[in-house]
């Protein structure tokens, strides 16, 4: 199925779709006696942007990104001041006010750290600004992670839930691209801790210039190149025994995870700058717990028919060898004694010690028929034994990650053009119940696949107006199914192609002594693949007039939603058997 969404607003209010991704710092200028300094320059350093203080001595720096400033403020016969560790966030307004001391000494510069406020005074509703320091030092990773610590919020399976609000309702932003599946509302953006400037969540009375949602925002803002290189790395292992085992103790899952973050300015100017990060994430057990799993060991048993052995298929009812009944299709269980008297005469392996021996009939591709018991490879004699619990990883429950975000931007004074993107790709195996005693090297397959890109152009009319250009593109695709055949549909329930099917379109029936888990052979009976997308392009334009801001702008999007499932693919082989 493919909808296709156009939206097109023309504004005057902020009813964008794209969320913000820089702030405005303002202030006032005056002497030691509080009175206004006007025409004093105020610089953010590193940067090409300023402004001048007015006959009130205010000052506003419009369009600043996110980020930590050092900001200078210089007057004629007064020290020059210097702030550092001043944070500018996305969507508010930082006050940073300067007050300048007379100077008999030309160049005299005074340094001062700022504090950081305990509330943002400018934030008209409930916002909560997690910096890169606080991000740093947590114990977590992913930013649903980082929000569920918020009050307000539960986490649950990775989900952030809002005041009581459904995970769909929950908006993600990454650099102010919209990062929801449009199809089911999910979030696809993953994006490494070591990567990210700032996320801020509004958990409620959030403006019309987020749409599509009930819940809350996260908006997550990464880094930019600085004035010099930087380069940092990081790894992170698991502690304890990788796999599972029969002790309670510690296991480490597999987890390992490493990450590279370059960044600084490009030799060729310093006017460009870019900022690149890498992370690969693994893991054995996607889910973890500290509950047992059940566990049961499996063994093929080689056998062979003696000179005397008489055997004989029946598809209805079950094998037969040396006269009895040793298979019954009908519950794929032995029938006791008679089972192992006919055993003991055709097998190779020692059949003691096993508490379930199972016969499963196989295709025969060569006569196209069921079971030709004069050929060992027409059906399989399976014991099983030793059940028991297991602790630490489940099997085939493992995924792997890679990340990649990074951004150029150029700085050409009035005109500011930054362009960059995210890409993550992840796939990995889904614990599914039913198979874990039996069948869990069948466990069924996902993989994702995330990837948006935007440009963005600021040009500044003037040092109280500017006019930005946004343009961005999005595509997140979803897929899943049976770990063998995955998109070849046709062959999920192909008795030639499964061997362990029970007859066309037909999974090995479960054991009735193992609580009917799953047999060995069965075929993850389903299919889905999902493709959402979009390309979007935005206006916008800002005034501030004294204390007030004018905002208008234009906004455009299209959306591609692809969505196709077969819930039940191995009937498709079933339908064509019965169809001769």
């Amino acid at each position: 199925m493919i909808r296709r969404i156009i939206a097109i607003s023309l504004i005057t209010l902020p009813l964008f779709l794209f969320g913000q991704t820089s702030g405005k710092l303002s202030g006032q200028v005056t002497d030691a006696d509080g009175n206004p300094l006007a025409g004093a320059n105020v610089v953010i350093e590193g940067t090409s942007l300023g402004g001048a203080s007015d006959q009130d001595g205010a000052f506003v720096i419009l369009d600043v990104p996110v980020g930590t400033y050092t900001v200078r403020c210089d007057y004629i016969g007064y020290s020059a001041l210097k702030v550092s560790n001043i944070a500018v966030s996305s969507g508010l307004t930082s006050l940073q006010d300067f007050g300048l001391e007379k100077s008999a000494i030309e160049g005299q510069v005074v340094e001062v750290r700022a504090e950081k406020p305990i509330i943002n005074k400018n934030s008209t509703n409930t916002t909560r600004i997690i910096d890169t320091e606080t991000i740093k030092n947590l114990p977590l990773r992913g930013v649903e992670s980082i929000v569920a610590l918020q009050t307000g919020t539960v986490s649950d399976d990775g989900n952030i839930y809002v005041r009581g609000s459904r995970a769909g309702d929950v908006a993600y932003y990454v650099d102010g691209v919209y990062m929801n599946n449009a199809y089911t509302l999910d979030n696809t953006s993953t994006v490494s801790n070591s990567a990210m400037q700032e996320v801020q969540f509004q958990s409620g009375g959030f403006s019309a210039e987020y749409g599509n949602i009930n819940g809350g925002i996260v908006n997550t803002s990464t880094k930019v190149g600085g004035s010099s290189l930087d380069l940092s790395g990081e790894f992170v292992s698991g502690l304890g025994t990788a796999g599972s085992g029969t002790d309670d103790g510690l296991y480490s899952n597999g987890y390992s995870l490493y990450n590279v973050s370059l960044g600084g300015p490009l030799p060729i100017s310093n006017k460009i700058s870019y900022f690149i990060n890498f992370e690969g994430r693994s893991t054995e057990d996607s889910n973890p717990t500290k509950h047992p799993f059940y566990a049961m060991d499996q063994t093929e048993i080689t056998w062979t028919l003696d000179s005397v052995g008489v055997g004989t298929a029946d598809a209805y009812n079950g094998l037969y060898l040396n006269g009895n009944l040793v298979g019954n299709w009908a519950n794929l269980e032995t029938t006791g004694a008679s089972f192992s008297t006919s055993l003991g005469t055709v097998a190779t392996d020692s059949i003691s010690g096993y508490d379930v021996i199972n016969v499963s009939n196989f295709w025969n591709t060569a006569t196209s028929e069921y079971l030709n018991a004069s050929d060992t490879t027409d059906y399989r004699i399976t014991g099983y034994s030793n059940d028991h619990y297991e602790y630490g990883s489940k099997p085939n429950s493992g995924s792997d990650r890679t990340t990649l975000t990074g951004n150029l931007l150029f700085d050409l004074g009035s005109i500011r053009l930054k362009v960059g993107g995210l890409f993550n790709q992840a796939s990995g195996r889904s614990y599914n119940q039913s198979y874990s005693l039996l069948n869990n090297e069948n466990n069924p397959r996902w993989e994702n696949n995330t990837l948006s890109m935007y440009a963005n152009m600021a040009y500044a009319i003037s040092d109280k107006s500017y006019i930005k250009i946004n343009a961005s593109s999005f595509n997140y695709q979803n897929e899943y199914g049976d770990n063998t055949w995955w998109n070849k549909y046709n062959n999920y329930g192909d008795v030639t192609a499964n061997s362990y099917l029970r007859s066309a379109g037909k999974n090995p029936i479960p054991i009735y002594d193992f609580a009917y888990y799953s047999s060995l052979g069965s075929v993850y009976d389903d299919y889905a693949y999902n493709e959402t997308s979009y390309i979007g392009l935005k206006s916008d334009y800002v005034n501030q007039m004294g204390d007030h801001e004018i905002r208008a702008g234009f906004d455009y999007r299209s959306n591609t939603i692809k969505y196709y499932r077969l819930a039940q693919p191995m009937e498709i082989a079933e339908a064509y058997s019965k169809s001769d």
